[in-house]
């Protein structure tokens, strides 16, 4: 059995699902926000990670929507990651804390299959 059927199978069952919803402009030195944290993910094995840029969307400061007249794209973005409630967990309290200096974190059951 190759390492890719492996890995699948042993992610089967009930995991957990991270979403971190930030905006594309949050950039912690000289990278953005969510690049850093799908390369801390990788860096920590983690099953995978997904990134969702929005077109438009709403938080404390209103409505967030692309500009064609902006420098910077201030659009919502949503990182995804999947894996045991263990390495999430550890995670959430290294890399994550190290990063995140804005934005929202959810966390829920997630089924794999």
């Amino acid at each position: 059995m190759n390492q890719n059927c492996v890995t699948a199978m042993s992610l089967l069952g009930e995991k957990v699902l991270l979403r971190t919803y930030l905006q594309s402009a949050a950039r912690f030195p000289h990278t953005p926000t969510y690049q850093r944290i799908v390369q801390a993910a990788r860096t920590h094995k983690l099953a995978g990670a997904t990134v969702l840029h929005g077109i438009l969307g709403t938080g404390r400061r209103g409505i967030t929507k692309s500009s064609a007249w902006s420098l910077a794209q201030h659009v919502p973005i949503v990182v995804e990651i999947v894996d045991s409630a263990e390495k999430i967990g550890d995670f959430i309290r290294g890399p994550l804390d190290q990063i995140m200096i804005g934005g929202m974190l959810t966390l829920e059951r997630a089924a794999v299959m």
